[in-house]
């Protein structure tokens, strides 16, 4: 399908797109992601994607609106990706500690307990910042050191402390809201 010619004359395009907008097409992603290995990461990506659509397409657009918009879907996967991460260590969490407080002597208004707290301790996360629960979860969960954690999410260890009693201090608020709710109105049932 494609000549040797046209493979060369189509990877020096490529290059000469690169060279002339790899720097703006690196500001989006730095701008979107917040952090300097993942933005150099989603322009290569970006730029893969480039290559791959020129073989794939006769005439690709090859203009900086076209870039820009390959740049940002990177951006947006590479952000959903690390979000569904968390998102399924929470699950993973919440199923756990259900599953612990269920296995103890079983008891109907235990289980409904343990599903109550499990329900609260996920509600609970779920109101966390992005940055809280990403922390706590690799802590708690995980067992990660500070030193793991700041390494993986790019920031200092006294960033991912100052974190950690955040999240854990939002967290114990919302519990004790939430269990006092269901307390409160169980004593009203009774």
């Amino acid at each position: 399908m494609f000549s040797t010619a046209m493979v060369r004359e189509s990877a020096t395009s490529i290059e000469a797109f690169y060279e002339k907008h790899h720097r703006e097409a690196y500001a989006w992603a730095q701008a979107k992601l917040k952090h300097r290995e993942d933005a150099l990461d989603a322009v290569h990506d970006a730029f893969v994607k480039v290559m791959r659509a020129t073989q794939r397409l006769e005439n690709p657009p090859m203009t900086l609106p076209w870039l820009y918009r390959i740049v940002v879907n990177v951006c947006i996967d590479r952000h959903r990706r690390k979000r569904r991460w968390c998102e399924q260590a929470l699950d993973e969490a919440t199923e756990g500690h259900v599953h612990a407080l269920k296995s103890s002597a079983f008891k109907p208004s235990s289980a409904v307990e343990a599903k109550e707290i499990g329900a609260a301790i996920g509600a609970g996360l779920e109101g966390l910042s992005e940055q809280h629960r990403t922390v706590l979860v690799m802590r708690e969960l995980h067992g990660m050191t500070y030193e793991q954690i700041a390494k993986d999410v790019r920031c200092s260890e006294g960033t991912v402390m100052s974190r950690l009693f955040h999240a854990r201090r939002n967290l114990r608020r919302a519990l004790g809201e939430t269990l006092e709710l269901s307390a409160g109105g169980a004593a009203v049932a009774a």
